[in-house]
């Protein structure tokens, strides 16, 4: 693979966006940083500095889903763009791995790296590194399905660090196995397609749209994922009046309840028509034409459009004002400098001994916080695992019913005693999904119901405390300087500190764990509902994880099925579901116990990381406040002309710091229009 030369593409596109915000926002909160850090106001410079960081690394997720064989590694390996710098690719030019089988084992995220690297993720939570050569000759599919289940049952999935030009502008891409492949890669396919910016879904164009595809669709479209729909020509398959109408009508008019088809233009519903195996081979030669002809330059321009229109102006929205607020932080500390330099000596220095017990208490107050969260974690603990429990009894008990209503294909006809693994296989994937669908809803919806009170109750004790300790050292200033909070200074909304301190956290308990947790490394929507989501959808992972037998490869059950059949003709469906159950049932059973210790261990993750955040955010709040008392304090002993000259650097400050400020409302005011 080498380096290719290009027109007008998606990184491009990306690239010029961001240098745009950069300009907007970017250089305006970088010169708030310089500010905090000549005021030694050190923990708002580095939020500030780290604000800065976070607007110009700007991530978009983009995912590739599908059915399997539908084109998605290769239209993957054209959309990456080449890379930049030579790779040595020891089984063929793309990364994603193609073939006439099915080749993607598992799910499979890359980001920019200039060296390749592959780390595994397992269910379970542990990783390993691998060798890139290990990775190309060991990540796919064989033609058993019996070594699959040996070789892939507990990864969940690559994280691959590769130069490809694409994931340089910021983007990280996902390829998917097959969601026809099974039950449970699906389940980890649709989580992460809820939290992707958009999903590229290929149809094949002679195998165009089947139901349960469209099912998937709007899956994915009611988590509010952005879809764009690829239909790959196949074969001698040509883009035509008679294909287009058929895609309109299929797609738009009966699926997603549309107009008829009246020679519409399909790419204003974001659907492409596009030769994936032309416009890989043309981007690897580095013949733009080709691309063009490919249809694959028109996807990247309306995908283009999509990120840097949409995402990207939500994404300035948000550090942006998270900027804004912190801006307010250096006006207070300005106005608390310029009150302490109009002080009484004598009156300011003996309120400051007289409040040093309080300082010291404040300091103290802070430790609270562990022991909320610990009592908060304990309760969701006993909830969440009482609540799987009975979940998996409930699977036990509708369990019988649903596998009698399934038919088993290879159980028809007079040939079907020689059908006997294929009917093991198919009973036991018939209870692998059945299985996986119910616990995954069980995570969704009870364990996201069990957590939000819980959560709810934990944001209110904690806002409380720092509400607390907030007005505390408001009051210190107070009565040492008459420093108040201001109501505000012309278009400037100044916040208190102690609101934003609650704005920094406020994400744990309001649906953006990336952003407080993981610094919205998560993608832009981070996980779907917050915290609660976030740790339904991992403990489900984890919990079916020790539970590979039942629901990750239907494969493993069937293969424990075989020695309990007796193969005779007579009653031989019945006899296969009968030793399916009882299979099942015996794993199902130990089930909850199995998971138990992985339920704990994923709710103390989760709690143990809000807990860090949250406290080291308050302790910094005190630590910069108690700072700057001090500082404040040692001006007010100064002599006069000091004392001015400090008044008139003050008052520049504050004059700079308004002009940044409005420079900031401005990029947000363009951001909302989009």
């Amino acid at each position: 693979m080498t380096v290719t030369d290009h027109a007008t593409t998606l990184s491009e596109q990306i690239n010029q966006a961001r240098e745009r915000a950069h300009a907007q926002a970017g250089t305006a909160i970088e010169k708030l940083a310089k500010t905090a850090n000549w005021l030694e106001l050190r923990e708002t410079s580095e939020r500030l500095t780290a604000t800065a960081a976070l607007l110009a690394s700007v991530k978009f997720h983009l995912m590739v889903m599908g059915r399997m064989k539908n084109g998605k590694s290769t239209l993957l390996n054209a959309l990456l763009e080449g890379t930049t710098q030579p790779v040595a690719m020891s089984t063929g030019r793309g990364l994603m791995a193609v073939g006439t089988l099915p080749t993607t084992a598992v799910l499979t995220t890359v980001h920019y790296a200039d060296k390749p690297s592959v780390k595994v993720q397992r269910i379970d939570g542990s990783s390993e590194e691998w060798k890139f050569d290990q990775y190309l000759r060991d990540s796919v599919l064989t033609e058993d399905n019996e070594e699959n289940a040996r070789l892939f049952e507990q990864i969940m999935e690559f994280q691959i660090g590769f130069p490809a030009v694409l994931c340089q502008a910021g983007v990280i891409v996902v390829d998917s196995p097959g969601t026809d492949e099974h039950p449970l890669r699906t389940k980890i396919t649709e989580t992460a397609a809820r939290q992707a910016d958009a999903a590229i879904r290929p149809y094949r164009s002679d195998v165009l749209m089947g139901e349960k595809e469209l099912e998937e669709d709007t899956k994915v479209r009611k988590a509010g994922t952005r879809i764009f729909t690829v239909v790959n020509m196949w074969g001698d398959n040509q883009v035509d009046d008679r294909l287009r109408a058929y895609v309109w009508n299929r797609y738009v008019r009966d699926h997603q309840g549309g107009p008829k088809w009246d020679n519409q233009d399909l790419a204003d519903r974001d659907v492409f028509f596009v030769y994936a195996q032309h416009a890989f081979l043309a981007r690897m030669a580095g013949d733009a034409a080709g691309v063009e002809r490919s249809g694959l330059g028109a996807l990247e321009r309306r995908l283009g459009e999509f990120l840097t229109n949409e995402r990207l102006p939500a994404h300035l929205h948000k550090h942006a004002t998270t900027a804004i607020r912190w801006a307010g932080s250096i006006q207070d500390h300005v106005g608390q400098r310029e009150a302490a330099a109009r002080a009484d000596q004598r009156r300011l220095q003996d309120a400051y001994i007289a409040e040093q017990p309080k300082i010291a208490q404040i300091t103290a107050q802070a430790d609270k916080l562990p022991g909320i969260f610990e009592r908060y974690r304990a309760q969701a603990d006993i909830d969440l695992r009482t609540s799987f429990r009975q979940a998996v009894a409930d699977i036990r008990q509708a369990l019988p019913e649903h596998l009698e209503s399934v038919a088993l294909p290879s159980g028809e006809g007079l040939t079907k005693v020689f059908q006997n693994k294929k009917m093991a296989a198919e009973a036991a994937a018939a209870i692998s999904e059945f299985t996986t669908d119910r616990l995954d809803k069980w995570s969704q919806t009870e364990a996201h119901a069990l957590l939000e009170p819980i959560m709810k109750r934990l944001g209110d004790e904690v806002k409380a405390e720092v509400a607390a300790i907030g007005e505390q050292l408001d009051e210190i200033n107070f009565r040492m300087s008459g420093w108040t909070v201001p109501a505000g200074d012309g278009n400037i909304r100044l916040v208190s500190t102690t609101e934003r301190v609650l704005s920094a956290v406020a994400g744990l308990f309001f649906g953006d764990v990336s952003a407080a947790v993981t610094g919205g490394a998560g993608g832009w929507r981070g996980a779907a509902g917050g915290i609660s989501g976030a740790l339904g959808a991992s403990i489900l992972l984890g919990a079916l994880g020790v539970g590979a037998g039942i629901v990750l490869w239907p494969v493993t059950l069937a293969a424990a099925m075989l020695a309990g059949i007796t193969w005779s003709s007579y009653h031989l469906d019945e006899r296969v579901k009968k030793v399916a159950l009882e299979t099942a049932d015996q794993s199902l059973a130990t089930l909850p116990d199995l998971s138990g210790e992985v339920i704990s261990a994923k709710v103390a993750e989760f709690f143990a990381q809000a807990e860090q955040e949250v406290s080291a955010e308050v302790k910094a709040f005190i630590t910069e406040q108690v700072r700057s008392i001090e500082k404040f304090v040692e001006l007010n002993q100064r002599d006069q002309a000091d004392k001015d000259r400090t008044l008139k650097e003050m008052a520049k400050i504050r004059s700079s710091v308004a002009e940044h400020v409005a420079t900031l409302e401005q990029a947000v005011a363009i951001a909302k229009q989009g």
